[in-house]
């Protein structure tokens, strides 16, 4: 039975099997995903300054993570899967406002400077992730892969791709080794680890000769950051104990002026009685309260020099908490986009075996066959996430396409294989 019953599209051939779906491709109504990068600027309107405060910690890009959580400074984790660009202003003003109390609330711009990719795969030329375009419908999609797959007569550019999707699968098990080993050691640096923990997945990734180097680079950087972060810290420790000590040595000045007062006051008493008596001279009882309260201001100057190093004591022990947050949001920045990394080298390395075993077995049948057609009908499949669920649709030329999506060029059998099916 003969199933071949496309459309012609553009040269080649289409199931011209309509999905009926409308895909909203203004950002204004674009949902966000894993892998979408967001820029964002917030701005404060301060009245009394008569000027605009930007909030500096929040400016950037940033990277929705494999969770569909984005990190932010000051903030926190925020989910944002499945919310609009709108959306995430409001959240990010109403949070500042919230927590910080603010009276009014800040201005939060958000954009998206880069759409999580879509992936191809199948009988095109440059199979792989793209960067997402919007309104990116399947016939612009394939051509940005290459178009369709012409086969050779011969099999060489068989063995050219096969060797091809090789070497890049060999570089994408390297990388995700060198991510694997750097979440470990971002992981360590978090919790406050002396040292890494590296999963026990590591192990078991190839190529297994550079495990070793790789983990020895990463225990090598882990090192030389907790050696820097101790020394700011010790240096800043120091400075606390000084302080510490130049305290005690004020408190014992205080001790003695304290008693340094006290006899002045005696001795003030005791002349005030005998000038109420007649038997002291008033230049002698005016040098007597100017010597007291001369005492008495280097009482106060004194309890000020305290309050002063009890103020620096405490920035010190302040300057060490923002060391050690500055270093954990830093981390946690870059744990987020090793993480999103990860996600897309695991996409790639499917790409890439299915590939090879695609390439593999069709090389194996026209070997078996003597087949030379360079004639190629194709159906267009789109695998979608949607809710959590992986949907399939049958694409015409002018389907949208959605960042995320994986689009499967799938190749219709030829004349001699429709032959030899009936």
């Amino acid at each position: 039975m003969n199933w071949r019953t496309p459309a012609l599209i553009g040269g080649f051939l289409f199931s011209f099997i309509s999905a009926n779906v409308a895909f909203a491709q203004n950002t204004k109504d674009y949902v966000l995903g894993p892998e979408d990068k967001l820029k964002i600027a917030v701005y404060e309107w301060r009245p009394a300054r008569n000027e605009a405060y930007e909030w500096s910690a929040l400016k950037g890009e940033f990277t929705v993570g494999p969770d569909g959580m984005l990190s932010l400074p000051l903030i926190g984790q925020v989910q944002v899967a499945k919310l609009k660009v709108a959306d995430i202003s409001s959240i990010i003003s109403d949070k500042l406002q919230s927590k910080f109390g603010l009276t009014q609330r800040p201005d939060a711009a958000v954009e998206i400077s880069h759409f999580r990719p879509f992936y191809i795969v199948g009988y095109v030329n440059r199979p792989g992730s793209y960067e997402f375009k919007p309104d990116l419908n399947a016939l612009q999609a394939i051509a940005v892969a290459g178009g369709l797959f012409r086969p050779e007569s011969n099999l060489n550019g068989y063995r050219r791709d096969n060797i091809t999707q090789t070497g890049d699968l060999q570089v994408n098990r390297l990388e995700l080794m060198q991510l694997v080993a750097r979440k470990a050691r971002l992981q360590a640096e978090i919790d406050g680890s002396q040292k890494i923990a590296f999963p026990p997945e590591f192990k078991t990734l190839k190529p297994a000769e550079r495990l070793e180097s790789v983990a020895a680079e990463e225990e090598k950087l882990f090192n030389s950051r907790m050696v820097s972060l101790q020394t700011q810290i010790e240096s800043l420790t120091q400075v606390k104990g000084l302080l510490l000590k130049e305290i005690d040595a004020v408190k014992t000045k205080q001790v003695t002026q304290d008693r340094q007062v006290e006899l002045a006051q005696r001795e003030l008493e005791g002349v005030n009685t005998l000038a109420s008596k007649g038997l002291a001279v008033s230049a002698r009882q005016i040098s007597v309260e100017q010597m007291v309260a001369q005492l008495t201001s280097l009482k106060q100057d004194l309890k000020l020099t305290e309050i002063r190093l009890r103020q620096d004591v405490s920035k010190a022990d302040r300057d060490m908490q923002d060391l050690r947050d500055t270093r954990r949001m830093e981390d946690l920045k870059v744990l987020q986009e090793v993480d999103a990394n990860i996600q897309k080298i695991r996409r790639r390395m499917a790409v890439n075996e299915e590939l090879i075993d695609n390439g593999q077995a069709d090389m194996s049948r026209r070997m078996r066959n003597g087949q030379t057609d360079t004639s190629l009908p194709a159906v267009v499949a789109i695998d979608r996430v949607v809710s959590g669920k992986i949907q399939q649709t049958l694409a015409d030329a002018s389907t949208k396409i959605m960042p995320g999506d994986t689009i499967r060029v799938l190749k219709l059998p030829s004349d001699s294989e429709d032959q030899a099916a009936n």
